[in-house]
This record gives C-alpha cells, structure tokens and sequence, in this order.
C-alpha cells in the first residue's frame, strides 16, 4: 500500500520535473505568470485533496494535472470576459486610445468612431477581444495566428472602405496594415 508520504514525495518530484513543460503547455491560454499561478494553485489542490482531505490520489497525475490547469485557466478567462465588448459604440467610445490631436475635431472624432463600428460590423463577435486590442496597440490577446487573422480581416475592410474615398479607413490602413500600397 502506498503510504501518505510517497505520494508526497512523488507530487513534489512531478512537480519539480515537469514544472517548466506544463508552463510551455499552456502559454497559448495565459500570461506566464497566469499559467504559473494556475499550476500553483492545481498542484496545492492535488496535495490538499489527496494528504489532507484523504481522497484518492490521481491514477496518471501527468493527464490530471495537464486537464485541471486546463480548467483553470479557462475558468479564469471566462471570467475575463464577463463583459463582452457589446454594444460596440458605447463601450468602446469610452475606451478608445486614440492620439487626442486626432479627436480634437469633432467631425473627425465621430469619423473614427464610425469606422470603428463598421470594422466590428464585419469581424465575427468572438474576435471583437482581440480585434480591439489589436487596434489600440495593447498586450497580446490570443496566439499569433488568430491575431493575424483579425489584423487581415480589418485591414481587408479597411481597404473595402478606403476604395470608397473613406480618408479614415485609409490613415487607419496605414499605420495598422503591411499593404499600404492599398491606402496610397
């Protein structure tokens, strides 16, 4: 039988083994110090349930600890999002980071918040997180791929709207997309 203390032992050896691959794992759901926090908090659980409340200890500990930072870290990302960026002008107004030079006519400031509206207009709701902080310059929001993916959906409306003489869409193009040949 397998006494409290081995599994001490093995916990902490897991742990200390596998610590660094399960922070690689999981960069794509967090910050590093979320998923670091994330296995902190799983593995305290694990040793908490097992040594002290007397649960069973998990039959593959690798599977177990992979899925519980898993749910964590979505957890903690849902909670992130509890308020969607719906409606779009009036949250997002508030929010814009845009140069003050720039908003300091207002037909100018309306021109950018309606160009804003028709860029989430086109984007699929679930990419508006990232679409906005894509166009305000903020911290990455997601893996690269999908904040390519938006970065080309913008630009390619931004081009929709910059061949219709928009001159918002077309200084938004040029400072936000590698075709500025399109915003000439």
């Amino acid at each position: 039988m397998k006494s409290a203390s081995d599994f001490q032992i093995r916990l902490l050896n897991f742990y200390r083994e596998n610590f660094t691959a399960l922070v690689r794992a999981h960069l794509r759901m967090g910050t590093r110090e979320e998923v670091e926090d994330a296995i902190q908090i799983v593995f305290k659980r694990i040793y908490e349930r097992v040594l002290i409340e007397g649960e069973l200890e998990p039959e593959n500990l690798n599977a177990y600890s992979r899925t519980a930072i898993k749910n964590k870290l979505n957890e903690w990302n849902r909670s992130k999002n509890t308020n969607p960026i719906e409606p779009m002008p009036e949250e997002a107004d508030s929010n814009l980071k845009i140069d003050p030079i720039i908003l300091s006519d207002p037909e100018e400031e309306l021109a950018w918040k309606q160009l804003f509206h028709k860029i989430f207009e086109a984007l699929p709701e679930k990419y508006h997180d990232t679409a906005l902080n894509l166009m305000l310059g903020e911290g990455p929001n997601g893996d690269y791929k999908l904040r390519q993916k938006i970065r080309d959906l913008i630009c390619d409306t931004l081009a929709d709207l910059a061949k219709r003489d928009d001159p918002t869409a077309r200084q938004a193009g040029r400072s936000l997309c590698r075709k500025s040949a399109a915003f000439a």
